[in-house]
């Protein structure tokens, strides 16, 4: 059997010795993450980025609104006794819109959690040009937790128009824009498969989202898992150096570029490669974005083909894979399958011999990939959420139910090739508000932040998600708003409530380890949407690690 092999998922690493870069082996031991030692007590710092604005275009506004609701506001009303209160504070910031550092002066440190924050108008203007995406892999490059915070109501992106939107020929899932609600979704949903780091706050207004900095802020602080952050990378350096590997390595330059605009580093794509379980899996990996990218009109190969072939050219056998490149030119006349030649040129020593064995047969063709579809497993009472498929459908419905309340649970398959599963809870507002008031009741507690720890702890309890590993997790949350201004009007409500929701899915995201996505209307119709467009999401993001030897 030609070609080298990436490492297996369960064992250790082994460096390939045809690497042109051997500096790191996974993405964990380049951030470098220090351990979080907290004390409880340390100084918390909130750092605006001195270019982030709000709408009236005032540079110190910001800063002063958000200082007020930390120091005097409903933050202040939960801050543990004996912290310093937060200092506030505009500087020039690298990644994100807002960061949070603990200690002082040469012990000051940032915590490994970059937020930044969008307005819907700003998310569709600048959609063609792939910001909010750029930003977003800039962020997952160099922190434990790239946070999104997405103000005001998804149903507004219908409102605005896109830069360059007029250039727009025809769809393609692996291009950025974001045009109404049902895009939103369907970007989150790309994010969310992308990677693991990736998180979103929902807000209705900028009080609202600086409470919530706030509220992520003290949450951060005092969870032990949020590591600080030694190490920041400059995103596109990585996704460049990504770029030339693959396209010096003779992979046609619209494929490298798509691959290293969705992967982002050399380091992801290596992690990728090695959290997926087999080599005919591995090689399967890019067949979906495949089919979307249209490559030179002089080359030709099939979508399975180009996939294996971006897998041979990352781990070539050859001391100099640029060398394969200038085969390939000389080659490519004599074969009609380029894609395959490419995949020879890198996985067999000699030149020659790689050119007879695709012209003779002896390296086999790729076979094609079933289109992929969905199976969902539903709960009986999340079904009523699901548009019913038909034969046209992507999607199918499992005649199995799963037992836990509110859950749909869904994976992608390819033949025997399949994703892991994205399991979604679908959870009420109502049911929040009714755990934080319970825990408010006790007018003697004062440790709102241990007592929001609580409460997150007690939902993943009831959500009995599988181990993070084996599934993406995501906890939908319908009606909030209105939840929140029922409660309020019932006697006796705490002013602290809506504060202690913030700390709570805070917990949630930064914790817990799940992702919050909110149906903020709790209409059916709001949340058949959001379920459909991660259907789509889970149909062309996902990647097929997995494979089911038996089938």
């Amino acid at each position: 059997v030609w070609g080298a092999r990436a490492p297996p998922a369960s064992t250790k690493a082994v460096v390939n010795p045809y690497r042109r870069d051997r500096a790191c082996d996974s993405q964990s031991e380049r951030r470098a993450m220090a351990p979080n030692d907290r004390t409880g007590n340390m100084q918390l710092s909130i750092h605006i980025d001195d270019r982030e604005r709000n709408r009236n275009h005032t540079p110190r506004e910001l800063r002063t609104k958000l200082t007020d609701l930390v120091n005097t506001g409903l933050v202040k009303a939960v801050w543990p006794t004996g912290m310093p209160r937060a200092v506030v504070e505009e500087h020039s910031l690298s990644h994100g819109d807002f960061a949070f550092f603990l200690g002082e002066g040469e012990a000051k440190q940032r915590l490994s959690v970059a937020l930044e924050r969008k307005r819907i108008g700003d998310l569709v203007q600048r959609s063609v040009k792939g910001d909010h995406w750029k930003q977003f892999c800039k962020m997952r490059d160099s922190f434990d937790y790239a946070i999104f915070l997405v103000e005001y109501d998804t149903r507004q992106a219908s409102r605005f128009r896109s830069e360059g939107e007029q250039g727009l020929d025809s769809w393609n899932p692996f291009e950025t824009y974001v045009n109404d609600e049902s895009s939103v979704f369907l970007y989150f949903g790309r994010s969310l498969m992308s990677h693991r780091s990736w998180r979103v706050i929902q807000t209705a207004s900028e009080q609202a989202s600086l409470r919530a900095v706030g509220a992520l802020g003290l949450m951060a602080s005092h969870v032990p898992k949020v590591k600080h952050a030694n190490t920041i990378t400059s995103r596109r350096d990585e996704q460049l150096k990504l770029q030339y590997r693959l396209s010096d390595a003779g992979t046609p330059w619209q494929l490298a570029r798509a691959v290293a605009r969705e992967v982002g580093s050399e380091a992801r794509l290596e992690e990728l490669y090695r959290q997926t379980v087999t080599e005919e899996a591995r090689m399967n990996l890019f067949c979906q974005m495949a089919r979307f990218i249209t490559v030179d009109e002089d080359v030709e190969g099939s979508p399975e083909g180009w996939s294996a072939a971006i897998y041979h050219a990352f781990f070539s056998i050859l001391s100099d894979p640029t060398e394969a490149r200038s085969a390939f030119s000389e080659y490519k006349e004599s074969v009609s399958d380029h894609s395959q030649l490419l995949c020879a040129l890198h996985s067999i020593p000699s030149h020659q011999s790689a050119l007879e064995a695709v012209s003779t047969g002896v390296f086999a063709k790729r076979p094609n990939l079933p289109i992929r579809s969905v199976v969902l497993h539903a709960s009986k009472d999340a079904k009523t959420f699901i548009e019913t498929p038909t034969e046209k459908s992507f999607w199918s419905i499992s005649d199995s139910t799963e037992q836990t309340v509110g859950t749909v649970r869904m994976q992608t398959f390819a033949g025997r090739f399949r994703s892991l599963p994205l399991v979604i809870r679908v959870f009420s507002a109502s049911d929040l508000i009714a755990r934080v008031t319970d825990m408010l009741s006790d007018r003697n507690v004062t440790d709102f932040v241990g007592g929001a720890r609580n409460v997150a702890s007690g939902i993943m309890e009831e959500c009995t998600f599988p181990r993070r590993k084996h599934a993406y997790r995501l906890i939908l949350l319908r009606g909030l708003p209105a939840a929140l201004t029922a409660a309020a009007k019932k006697p006796g409500c705490r002013p602290e409530l809506s504060v202690m929701v913030d700390l709570v899915l805070s917990n949630l995201m930064l914790e817990q380890n799940v992702v919050v996505i909110q149906a903020v209307r709790k209409q059916e119709a709001e949340t058949k949407l959001i379920l459909r467009q991660l259907l789509l999401a889970s149909l062309h993001y996902a990647y097929l690690t997995e494979e089911d030897v038996q089938k």
